[in-house]
């Protein structure tokens, strides 16, 4: 499994005021020209239900990419009345604010970054093509609900929060469906026919609504853009219902529909987890290490992939989550780095399914404790910590292992997880033991350990 799995990166930024805008129901309202020769967007915010605080800050570095100097190129302000007027800058991201403004016009630089595998993190625009996520193009101050239009276009699009709102456009190099709640745009030569990528997120969609609870809302948007590099290499994001992949494709044709679904199985949960939910807070292990995990479980129920697959993925995980010395504290206990938490969440996923199913006797799992825990929190406005660790603790056990800082459970709970599902990680590898007992066959039964895989063609490695 390549590192792009194993992670998901992070909006790394400072704000220099702490005041906020609460906005009001209706919320902002953004219009957005695209000038598609400079690579550049004019940004019409208004709506506001109050005051703008006196410094408005914008992002200077998100996830990999840090922003250069002359992005944000110029914010001007209006109270309405007279002309527009330009901001004063204190910062390349930092703009004084004076008394009376009820709209804001910014131009922003949002051409397509060097390396194409940071691209689906930032607002980018290329060649009649663009996907331009409002958190990196607003100020940090605004927030709450916001509707959007693209210039040309008639129909507003409206987003409960400013953080899941992202727009699409696709010039005449794009090619765009639509089927029911779905619409799926393709950029660049994609060798899988646009009909079984219909049919391939369909699927997935199917699959995890069974599972883990249908999701509320409307349209599913994809984005898929191809990208001439060494073959393999991909990376993705799910934004609020829009999900936006750069993929450069795999060495032989057969693998194509293979890494795809791959792909999509892990982007598609995070429809669920985080973006369907309102918890606030840093809690990318659980969700990261749970999607890692759904995605490998239903790839197996899906016949997507072999049990020996899942296995082999587990095995890697494990060896890299124990590369971390044992720590003293347990708040300290996976280390700092990020390939290191995400693989520490797939195997802790792994122990919480095992463990829900041995001392259920299989009448609960992985997916009911998501289920659960989606259905619970769709629309609390409660601390990840909290909602986590209180969904944790309602299952006697599961408490017993404890929960981490990473808000997954604790290192001892795979131990018990092995031994409770037949298996054992010898020489790096986890396996079937020679004899499972009944109580362990059940377990792997509930794994997928008898599950085929009969639309598996080359396997991926």
């Amino acid at each position: 499994m390549s590192k792009t799995h194993l992670s998901i990166l992070f909006f790394a930024v400072i704000s220099l005021v702490a005041m906020s805008i609460s906005t009001s129901a209706q919320g902002l309202a953004v219009d957005i020209d695209p000038d598609w020769e400079r690579a550049r967007v004019e940004v019409l915010v208004s709506g506001f239900p109050g005051a703008l605080p006196p410094v408005l800050s914008f992002p200077s570095r998100i996830a990999s990419v840090s922003f250069a100097s002359d992005r944000i190129v110029s914010v001007e302000l209006s109270d309405g009345q007279g002309p527009w007027m330009e901001a004063r800058r204190l910062s390349p991201f930092v703009f004084s604010v004076s008394e009376g403004i009820s709209a804001v016009r910014l131009i922003v630089a949002v051409g397509i970054q060097e390396d194409p595998f940071s691209n689906p993190y930032v607002s980018w625009m290329k060649d009649g093509a663009t996907a331009l996520i409002l958190s990196d193009l607003l100020p940090l101050e605004f927030n709450g609900p916001v509707s959007v239009r693209i210039s040309g276009e008639s129909q507003r699009r409206s987003f409960d929060r400013v953080e899941s709102a992202v727009v699409t456009a696709s010039g005449e190099t794009g090619a765009w469906k639509r089927e029911g709640g779905l619409r799926m745009g393709r950029i660049g030569e994609w060798p899988i026919e646009q009909d079984v990528a219909f049919s391939v997120v369909r699927e997935i969609l199917s699959h995890y609504s069974e599972r883990i609870g249908s999701l509320q809302g409307g349209l599913t948007e994809i984005l898929l853009v191809r990208v001439s590099d060494t073959p393999g290499r991909w990376s993705a994001r799910t934004v609020g219902s829009t999900v936006i992949l750069f993929s450069s494709g795999m060495p032989f044709q057969s693998q194509e529909v293979q890494r795809f679904h791959e792909q999509m199985r892990h982007e598609l949960f995070h429809l669920w987890i985080p973006n369907s939910l309102g918890i606030q807070g840093d809690y990318a292990t659980f969700y990261e290490g749970f999607a890692l995990y759904q995605s490998l479980k239903s790839g197996v129920a899906l016949g997507r992939i072999r049990f020996t697959d899942f296995m082999s993925t587990l095995s890697s995980a494990i060896g890299i989550s124990t590369r971390v010395d044992d720590a003293p504290i347990q708040s300290a206990q996976w280390g700092d780095d990020r390939e290191s938490l995400y693989a520490s969440g797939l195997v802790s996923a792994f122990a919480t399914d095992v463990s829900l199913i041995a001392s259920s006797g299989g009448r609960e799992s992985s997916e009911t404790f998501l289920r659960g825990f989606i259905a619970t929190n769709r629309s609390r406005q409660v601390s990840a910590p909290f909602a986590i660790r209180e969904r944790f603790d309602l299952y006697e056990g599961l408490r017993r292992y404890g929960v981490g800082s990473d808000l997954m459970l604790a290192r001892n709970a795979l131990v018990d997880a092995l031994r409770l599902a037949g298996l054992q990680h010898k020489n790096g590898i986890v396996a079937v033991v020679d004899k499972p007992t009944g109580a362990q066959r059940k377990v792997l039964d509930r794994l997928g350990y008898n599950t085929r895989a009969p639309k598996i063609q080359i396997p991926i490695r």
